[in-house]
């Protein structure tokens, strides 16, 4: 064990070189809610870890925790630019990093692209034990949708928004949650239901991924309604539900299926969303399944 303390110290790397978080401001084209005012303050990373946050923000948090911890330290300028590449080489290919340190001032410069808007974005402060701070900011880069090109979908989020049970509604730690998609199906299969699980979710991405998707040119945030991926929406749409329907025909029970994401007072019902980058766009499919019987249906 010695040895290892002594070869890191003439290395000058930090096994844990971050120890606290703030994040200064988090957006998906609006401001949103991640279970924590913006800014968050300094908080420990296991504390970061456990907010609310989006499946790209969570990959970009801990992308960015481990380029730093990774990198010599004291960091200088010179550092950045391997850190940035780091944090790039982990997360989705249409997101641009920045690193820069914070001068005694508390400031430090960073300047966006022209085609780097709040579709998503991310900025916060990372503090190291040996006192300094790095800023981090990593936004969307509409010029890479046509430079890479990223015409697949990334970054799947799923959130249950309600859940139904034999007439009563379920309270669950992740309802509300933004989760990965094995952890969404962890949770649903959980329960035990023939008509809400694991191929119920599957069935939805699988559906987004095999699509041929096609991106066209973005030349601003406002070009949003009129440049969103071409793909004939309504045929995509109608393999979205009919690839839902033929799920529910596997199952006991009469269903009903509307695009949103919230239910009545069913007997039972799930009600859920599965958003994902795509184009240089935040996409979302909503899903609310109602059983049109009164009588129980048991798994």
């Amino acid at each position: 064990m010695g040895a290892a303390i002594f070869l890191l110290a003439t290395l000058g790397v930090s096994q844990a070189d971050v120890i606290a978080v703030n994040i200064l401001e988090i957006d998906q084209l609006h401001p949103v809610d991640i279970g924590h005012t913006v800014p968050t303050g300094e908080m420990s990373v296991n504390e970061v870890d456990a907010l609310n946050l989006f499946v790209w923000s969570r990959t970009v948090t801990r992308a960015a925790i481990q380029a730093v911890n990774s990198a010599p330290s004291p960091h200088s300028a010179d550092d950045c630019a391997v850190i940035v590449a780091s944090i790039e080489g982990s997360i989705d290919p249409d997101l641009t990093a920045h690193v820069c340190v914070v001068n005694d001032s508390g400031s430090c410069q960073i300047t966006l692209g022209e085609a780097e808007d709040l579709n998503r974005y991310l900025d916060m402060h990372l503090f190291s034990h040996n006192g300094q701070t790095l800023r981090v900011v990593v936004a969307e880069d509409a010029a890479k949708v046509l430079d890479l090109p990223v015409n697949y979908p990334v970054s799947f989020n799923v959130i249950f928004d309600a859940l139904r049970v034999n007439g009563s509604p379920l309270g669950r730690d992740y309802i509300g949650r933004n989760l990965a998609q094995d952890d969404a199906n962890r949770a649903i299969d959980a329960e035990g239901l023939a008509w809400a699980n694991s191929d119920l979710i599957n069935v939805v991405i699988a559906t987004v991924q095999d699509w041929e998707w096609t991106c066209t040119p973005r030349r601003g945030a406002e070009d949003f309604l009129s440049s969103v991926p071409r793909l004939g929406s309504e045929d995509f749409v109608t393999t979205v539900q009919q690839n839902i329907l033929a799920f529910l025909d596997t199952v006991p029970g009469k269903w009903s299926l509307d695009f949103q994401t919230s239910i009545g007072q069913p007997q039972n019902g799930i009600a859920f969303e599965i958003q994902y980058g795509l184009c240089g766009h935040l996409m979302f499919v909503p899903a609310a399944i109602q059983s049109v019987s009164e009588e129980p249906i048991f798994a």
